[in-house]
């Protein structure tokens, strides 16, 4: 199966990546290409990692960064209750995440965005899992990475979405993706009906099996 053998290519590679960075973690080139390589390891591997880096090379940007992104993780890891979010829906007003999460319903919140072909693949199951499930004790939250409100608006009229939507419009600043180490999407997070996380970066198949299971 080529994608089987593509897999375990790239898991190697990754595995020769993090020796080199931990065997150099030191140096400079070694925190650079830990900086710059960061999103191939686990949260626990960037942990290690970072504690070895030198308090001099901690202090630019891209690695101020990366602790950030580190702490984010750290507090949204399964188990961990949400991390509230604050924006704007598509017509401007207040919103968060805490209107819906935690309040007696499982809660997908789906990070996204109408520029992302990813996230438009997925986001037909979605739809479909929304008719199935959400007339039952569920919700689902978008968390937009859009640029302008009028794409997202018209993403969303495309896409046929009639959940939830929450954004700051920022792209890849977004402070609400920023709160959750969110740095790829589509990014399924699932919390429980006390809001409680029991899974992220999972698929919407995934998501749709778990939710299956739960709301049976």
């Amino acid at each position: 199966d080529v994608y089987k053998r593509q897999e375990e290519i790239d898991a190697q590679k990754t595995k020769e990546i993090y020796n080199y960075v931990k065997a150099n973690i030191q140096s400079q080139i070694g925190a650079y290409i830990f900086a710059s390589r960061s999103y191939l390891f686990t949260l626990d591997q960037m942990k290690e990692l970072f504690a070895s880096v030198k308090p001099e090379y901690k202090t630019n940007e891209r690695m101020a960064k990366l602790e950030a992104r580190i702490q984010a993780l750290d507090a949204t890891t399964e188990g961990k209750v949400f991390t509230d979010l604050k924006g704007k829906t598509p017509d401007g007003k207040d919103a968060a995440l805490s209107d819906y999460a935690g309040k007696g319903k499982y809660v997908l919140v789906d990070f996204w965005a109408s520029w992302c072909p990813p996230c438009r693949a997925e986001m037909p199951k979605l739809v479909e899992a929304y008719k199935q499930f959400g007339t039952k004790d569920f919700e689902i939250v978008g968390i937009s990475l859009d640029r302008t409100n009028e794409d997202w608006v018209k993403g969303i009229k495309d896409l046929g979405i009639t959940w939830a939507q929450i954004s700051d419009l920022k792209f890849w600043d977004s402070e609400l993706a920023g709160a959750y180490g969110v740095n790829s999407i589509p990014h399924l997070v699932l919390l429980d009906k006390d809001g409680k996380i029991l899974a992220r970066g999972i698929s919407a198949d995934e998501a749709v099996a778990k939710l299956t299971e739960l709301l049976k």
